[in-house]
């Protein structure tokens, strides 16, 4: 068996919510931040309105997380407890 990168689940769980219209995104990221174990990944897109929302859920929930994303790839809010 391969060696398992220490990063690869935080990869592979992730909810991208690109075409996801901001009145929906609510109940689609609480249902998934509830259920999902950390670390995980929420693609946001650039859109202010939509990590507004998402970090609001979070901090309702008290979850750790970098809303700053990447240098590569801002639209993302990483997660981690």
């Amino acid at each position: 068996m391969g060696k398992k990168n220490k990063h690869s689940s935080y990869r592979e769980r992730s909810l991208d919510l690109h075409g996801i219209i901001h009145s929906e995104v609510p109940l689609i990221v609480e249902n998934y931040i509830l259920i999902t174990p950390t670390p995980f990944v929420l693609i946001t897109g650039n859109s202010h309105k939509m990590k507004l929302i998402c970090t609001a859920l979070l901090d309702t929930h008290k979850f750790k997380y970098n809303a700053k994303g990447t240098f590569f790839n801002p639209g993302t809010i990483e997660v981690f407890s």
